[in-house]
């Protein structure tokens, strides 16, 4: 009997304490989503008060599956040779401003010698989003020996990483 009035009294204070912070003004930054969300995922939208007491939904997202997939046209590469990546982005609803992040190839300097932003309006569906690069040259100079590498694909909204895909290749002697 005893452990129930005390239970009883813990969620009467906790609800007291959601009440009260749901209806504090909340500042723009406080709006963001800090969305880490993996491959083949589903993305729920999160409904804020903004400072004029307005409900809004952050990020303006289509709600259900969104998925990355990314290839390349060979698996294995010799040094200068051209590399062909496409990332194919499924995405349940149209998405303006979508920000595309293609990258790999890290070399022991820890920087990647690929990389590719691009900033375009996805649609409802299959995105296909292809680029090239040229593989580095295996030398002390680049960074790079021969061996595996990950090439990578972030789709991020709003700052917000959304789904992300990985792909590994070869570079040979």
């Amino acid at each position: 009997m005893k452990y129930s009035f005390l239970l009883t009294i813990a969620v009467i204070v906790v609800a007291l304490i959601l009440v009260v912070l749901v209806g504090l003004p909340t500042h723009e930054a406080d709006n963001k989503v800090a969305a880490n969300i993996s491959k083949n995922s589903s993305v729920s939208l999160i409904v804020k008060q903004n400072q004029t007491g307005e409900n809004r939904t952050t990020p303006h997202l289509p709600e259900g599956n969104y998925d990355a997939i990314i290839y390349t046209d060979n698996q294995t590469y010799a040094p200068r040779s051209r590399i062909n990546i496409t990332l194919n982005l499924t995405v349940p609803g149209p998405i303006p401003n979508a920000e595309i992040h293609i990258f790999g190839i890290k070399n022991r300097y820890g920087a990647y010698k690929i990389e590719r932003d691009m900033v375009m309006d996805l649609v409802s569906g299959l995105n296909v989003i292809t680029t090239l690069g040229d593989v580095p040259s295996c030398t002390s100079c680049s960074g790079i020996s021969p061996g595996t590498f990950e090439i990578y694909g972030v789709l991020y909204y709003e700052g917000a990483q959304i789904v992300n895909a990985t792909t590994s290749i070869e570079i040979t002697a």
